[in-house]
């Protein structure tokens, strides 16, 4: 995890896999690692949130990163977003 981006391809799975387990009761652990910023390409998969193809996999994950992604929004260790 990086406080460079949020709502791409890889968050829209992780978040879609978690809200799944918490509709069906399964208990998971999530333990976050907040990396120091790079100059990788990690982030830009967001074309998805145009089209409405994987929306029905997850439609409430779907509608909030396609609010939040590509806006301004910094995060920090203390911060939080429910998705």
């Amino acid at each position: 995890m990086k406080n460079r981006y949020v709502g791409d391809i890889g968050d829209f799975g992780k978040y879609a896999l978690l809200r799944a387990f918490a509709e069906a009761r399964i208990k998971v652990g999530i333990n976050w690692d907040l990396m120091a910023d790079n100059a990788s390409n990690d982030g830009k998969f967001t074309d998805y949130l145009q089209k409405d193809d994987l929306r029905w996999y997850a439609p409430e994950v779907f509608e909030e990163l396609k609010k939040i992604s590509g806006t301004q929004i910094q995060k920090n260790l203390g911060g939080s977003y429910n998705v």
